[in-house]
């Protein structure tokens, strides 16, 4: 590898970015190889190729170093489109003899094929995107930038970057943004899995799948690329990794595979394209066992609000807005009616039974709440354990009653009866 280190940022910088003292920021080899150059090198940024096969990560022997404006990149050789349906953006296989670097995997045959790989209206000098005006003004002209509305591009001196801070800011369900690799921390899209016109999708003479670059004709299906039908059709393309309604997607809205950030957890058909978006619904985040809840803000959350689903401690059973969906200590009932164990609040802990009114003690025999040396249902020791028991209050006067007649009875048969008895013979 040469010495000198160049921005790790999309594809092909020029010596003129290098001369002026840009740099782009990189943390893996995966960064770098998406972008053109081959490894993420001392001090974060990308190392530059010094021969073809520092490329041959595209392919073992395939690997093609060359220059755009002084400054070396990788790309691959070829012989079809298909060999190039893995590069970033180079997709367009060179196979006319009469145009520069014949037989390798470019960008462009025209403005069109820039246009649809993220560069709105550049132009196409030896198979490489650029923006037509040197001085660099045209990244905030709308003619040449694919940034969201009243956002600018970022310009390199080669072409405009259209700026994100989600991939969904890219437009492309396909796009993605790669964060904080502009000087500043700055964040731009890719579109990895766009295909240029000029290298459109073969309709014959299909070997396998690797044969069909698109996301429309992904099946090699007896020599022909057709419409996919299973997720197995879609693994030579790394960008769009799902099967739907006959396309290859970049996620599948049956199960919202795809979309493995919490904040964009739903599969959304509804857009132009298939792209990862807020939740709408705990069913969005089931997958997620950590996050298995939607909250307000359309993010998957530990956490209900609701119905407090998510917090089984008797110690946080409350689901809590104010501290960023988290658990916390309960502050009444309602906070532990889902522990059905543990119902009531009492010193901010759920518990079996409360002190405070004996709620949870539903018997006569066990009455009383105690929290010694737990909290427990025991027996009563004063009346007031038993006032909320009516029907027992009630129940307990028949008994007096009942008991008052059956000590006379007694009394008047031990006692008065004989007496009587008695008085009865001596008189006749």
């Amino acid at each position: 590898m040469r010495s000198r280190i160049i921005p790790c940022f999309l594809l092909f910088i020029s010596s003129k970015w290098t001369a002026q003292g840009q740099s782009m920021m990189c943390t893996e080899d995966a960064q770098c190889r998406a972008f053109g150059t081959p490894t993420c090198g001392w001090g974060g940024f990308c190392d530059t190729p010094s021969s073809h096969t520092d490329c041959n990560y595209l392919g073992a022997g395939t690997g093609k170093m060359i220059e755009i404006d002084f400054t070396p990149f990788c790309t691959r050789t070829c012989s079809a489109h298909s060999d190039c349906s893995h590069h970033p953006t180079a997709k367009v296989c060179q196979t006319d003899n009469s145009f520069p670097n014949y037989n390798t995997c470019v960008e462009c045959k025209n403005s069109a094929d820039c246009t649809v790989i993220g560069f709105k209206n550049h132009i196409c000098p030896e198979g490489f995107c650029k923006h037509p005006n040197s001085a660099g003004t045209d990244c905030r002209s709308s003619d040449y930038c694919l940034s969201r509305p009243n956002f600018n591009c970022y310009d390199d001196a080669i072409r405009c970057w259209a700026t994100c801070e989600i991939d969904s800011d890219c437009g492309a369900s396909e796009a993605k943004c790669l964060l904080e690799v502009a000087p500043g921390g700055g964040s731009v899209c890719s579109f990895p899995a766009n295909f240029p016109p000029s290298a459109g999708s073969p309709s014959t003479g299909c070997a396998n799948h690797d044969e069909c670059p698109t996301a429309a004709a992904a099946y090699c299906d007896d020599g022909s690329c057709t419409a996919c039908y299973d997720d197995s059709h879609y693994t030579h393309l790394s960008s769009t990794l799902y099967c739907s309604e006959g396309t290859c997607t970049v996620c599948k809205p049956s199960d919202n595979n795809g979309c493995s950030d919490p904040t964009a957890a739903k599969c959304d058909t509804s857009t132009p394209s298939y792209s990862c978006v807020a939740c709408t619904g705990d069913a969005d985040c089931q997958r997620f066992t950590s996050t298995p809840y939607c909250g307000g803000a359309g993010e998957c959350v530990i956490c209900s609000t609701s119905d407090n689903s998510g917090c089984t401690d008797i110690a946080a059973s409350k689901c809590s807005f104010d501290t960023n969906y988290q658990c916390t200590a309960c502050s009444n009932d309602d906070d532990c009616a889902h522990l059905s164990s543990t119902p009531y609040c009492e010193g901010s802990v759920c518990r079996p039974c409360k002190t405070s009114d004996n709620s949870g003690c539903t018997t006569t025999t066990l009455a009383k709440c105690t929290d010694t040396p737990s909290y427990q249902c025991t027996t009563c020791s004063i009346n007031a354990d038993c006032t909320r028991f009516t029907s027992t209050q009630e129940v307990n006067v028949v008994h007096v009653k009942l008991l008052i007649i059956v000590v006379v009875q007694t009394y008047l048969l031990q006692n008065v009866y004989p007496l009587l008895h008695t008085s009865a013979q001596h008189a006749l």
